[in-house]
């Protein structure tokens, strides 16, 4: 609360005043908070936002319209007349008529017939004819070594070196691998011969597994397959 004697701010619970010593004795009227007023603007600056608000206005109403622009006249071309002969000259009646033309002619349209474009195929490079028995080499695949195998004979995984053989689901390395067949291990020559990249390939079902692809045949050293019957 503040104190009529110095004019200071002393603590409610307060009962003198601590620089003069006298009572603090106040009405529940002095207790109570003073309303504080709102503040005001200054009246000379009301006056000055109505001026610039009117002025404002006036400029909106009274602004000149813009100019329209007259179009230029397109420039005229002025042809000059020409005259057609109301009467035309007949030409002159054919006379001779010695030579003969045909009735119906008849035009033969030249076609040329279009070449069709092969689509292209995931095939082999060549397939081999029909092969002689089981265990003659003959040449199965050109520029490759002699087959000694032939579709519907058995034939055994080579001991020598003793390495699986890997099946794959088509002929030639790039095709996806399907599994392997083990040295010494009986298959059947179900399909082939498949000639891709020098190498002889051969679809085998092996008679111990249930392995089924294709095989190569070797390489360019060794045997792979060695022919049984």
């Amino acid at each position: 609360m503040k104190c009529p004697h110095c004019q200071g701010n002393h603590p409610d619970t307060a009962k003198f005043c601590p620089v003069t010593g006298l009572t603090l004795e106040f009405s529940a009227a002095d207790t109570q908070p003073t309303a504080v007023g709102r503040p005001r603007l200054p009246f000379g600056l009301l006056i000055g936002l109505g001026l610039l608000l009117l002025a404002g206005g006036a400029f909106l109403i009274w602004r000149p319209l813009p100019v329209s622009k007259t179009p230029t006249p397109a420039a005229t071309i002025t042809v000059p007349a020409v005259t057609v002969p109301t009467s035309l000259p007949l030409l002159p009646a054919a006379t001779d008529v010695s030579i003969p033309l045909p009735l119906n002619p008849t035009v033969t349209p030249q076609v040329s017939a279009a070449t069709p474009t092969p689509w292209p195929t995931n095939t082999p490079d060549f397939i081999a004819s029909p092969t002689p028995s089981s265990g003659t080499p003959w040449p199965a695949c050109p520029g490759a070594y002699d087959s000694r195998l032939r579709k519907g004979g058995f034939a055994t995984v080579s001991l020598d070196p003793p390495q699986a053989n890997n099946v794959r689901s088509g002929a030639g390395v790039n095709q996806q691998w399907v599994g392997k067949i083990q040295p010494g291990e009986l298959v059947e020559i179900i399909d082939g011969p498949r000639c891709v990249k020098d190498w002889v390939w051969w679809k085998i079902e092996s008679q111990e597994s249930d392995v089924t692809g294709w095989t190569s045949e070797g390489d360019e050293e060794n045997y792979w397959l060695v022919p049984v019957y």
